[in-house]
C-alpha cells in the first residue's frame, strides 16, 4: 500500500537586497536601466540568495508562442512562460557549480578522456582533440553572457 505524502507547504521568505549582500539601491538601479532601454524585453527579474527572494518583478511585453504573436501580456508569478534557451543557461549554471567544487574536470580537459570505456573511438575519430569547452554550449552561453550582461 503506498503512501500520499504531500509536501509541506513552503513559504518564501524575503530579505532586503542590503541584507543579501548586494547593493541597497538594487531595485531602482533595475528600474534605471529598463527605464534607460539598456534592458528590454523582460518578463520577470527574480533575484534570490540563501532561499530568500531578494527582488521579485515583472513586466507588461509582448510574447509568442512558438512564433505566434500573444500580444501585450501582463507577467506575473503564475504566468506560464515557453522556456526556449533557458535550459542553456541552467545547464551553463550547474557546470560552473560543479566545475567550482571540484567535481568536473576543467574545460580545456580533453573529452574522450572523460570515457576511458570507449577509448577505442578515439583513433577512429576525426574529433579526438575536442574539449570539453568545444562540446557544449556552455562556453558559447558564457561568453554571450559576459559580451550582454548588463553591469549593476
Amino acid at each position: 500500500m503506498a503512501l500520499n505524502r504531500a509536501a509541506a507547504p513552503f513559504e518564501w521568505q524575503k530579505a532586503s537586497p542590503a541584507d543579501a549582500g548586494f547593493t541597497p539601491d538594487l531595485e531602482p538601479r533595475l528600474d534605471k536601466l529598463v527605464a534607460d532601454k539598456r534592458v528590454w524585453g523582460l518578463h520577470g527579474v527574480l533575484v534570490m540568495r540563501g532561499r530568500k527572494i531578494v527582488l521579485e518583478r515583472y513586466f507588461d511585453g509582448e510574447d509568442n508562442n512558438w512564433g505566434q504573436a500573444l500580444g501585450i501580456v501582463r507577467f506575473g508569478p503564475g504566468t506560464l512562460h515557453n522556456l526556449y534557451s533557458v535550459t542553456k543557461c541552467i545547464v551553463a549554471l550547474l557546470y560552473g557549480i560543479a566545475l567550482a567544487e571540484g567535481k568536473l574536470p576543467p574545460p580545456s580537459a580533453p573529452l574522450y578522456a572523460q570515457f576511458p570505456e570507449h577509448q577505442n573511438l578515439v583513433a577512429a575519430d576525426p574529433r579526438r582533440e575536442l574539449q570539453n569547452r568545444r562540446s557544449c554550449a556552455v562556453d558559447v552561453a558564457r561568453r554571450a553572457m559576459e559580451r550582454d550582461r548588463p553591469r549593476l
